[in-house]
């Protein structure tokens, strides 16, 4: 199946219009994998994401800045939106509004183990 053709639900993200697919998504359009294999968090991962939360939800100002997890939304452009794992931003500059945050997070951790 051409890349065009992949069904939105195995894109990551978009940067400048171009879709960035979750590793693994050939072997779902082979039936090699479920979806659920390769979309979700390893158990390393989401302990990893887990730890670091609690820390800083210990240690950062927290009248200052919003921690943002479980993988928010940033739209940084028309066809350009990314998520992260944890994303810090400062409180002053957000205005929730139900969407995708269009401001740039302070500090983005991303956590990546191989799989």
């Amino acid at each position: 199946m051409p890349t065009d053709q992949v069904p939105a639900y195995l894109i990551y993200e978009t940067l400048n219009g171009r879709p960035l697919y979750y590793r693994g998504y050939k072997e779902v359009l082979a039936n090699q994998k479920t979806p659920g294999e390769i979309i979700g968090s390893s158990d390393i991962q989401s302990i990893l994401v887990f730890l670091l939360s609690g820390f800083l939800y210990t240690h950062i100002d927290r009248k200052q800045y919003l921690v943002a997890t479980n993988e928010p939304g940033l739209h940084i452009a028309t066809g350009s939106n990314l998520s992260n794992d944890i994303a810090i931003y400062a409180k002053s500059e957000v205005t929730i509004k139900g969407k995708f945050f269009d401001i740039p997070p302070k500090v983005v951790i991303e956590v990546d183990i191989k799989r």
